[in-house]
């Protein structure tokens, strides 16, 4: 797959304390709980939480080669490492983590790959 659109590519990020500019190609994946997005990044420990609906941030990165996994989790189909199932349906991105997949977005998943 050819991940060069995120090359060179940003989104702004606005949080209570700042604004941020991220490379768009250092999301690994994104959770959401409510209006608050955790956005894991590449070369971050902890995650970056911003006040903002998991919907629209899906919109500005839907060209980018980012896929829904569930309700409340977005992932960038770059560090994808694998999908399995060990009693529920889960994904291992490229960092270790293990996300969840829903059981409406795993046949799509499944597709898709």
């Amino acid at each position: 797959m050819d991940y060069t659109s995120q090359k060179g590519k940003t989104i702004i990020l606005k949080s209570a304390r700042r604004v941020r500019q991220i490379s768009i190609e250092d999301i690994i994946y994104i959770t959401c709980d409510s209006y608050l997005l955790s956005i894991y990044l590449l070369q971050q420990k902890e995650p970056e939480i911003v006040s903002k609906p998991l919907k629209e941030i899906e919109r500005e990165l839907a060209n980018f080669h980012f896929l829904r996994i569930s309700r409340n989790r977005l992932i960038n189909l770059k560090y994808f490492k694998s999908y399995h199932i060990n009693g529920a349906r889960r994904i291992t991105m490229f960092n270790g983590d293990t996300l969840p997949v829903s059981r409406r977005k795993w046949s799509e998943i499944k597709n898709y790959f």
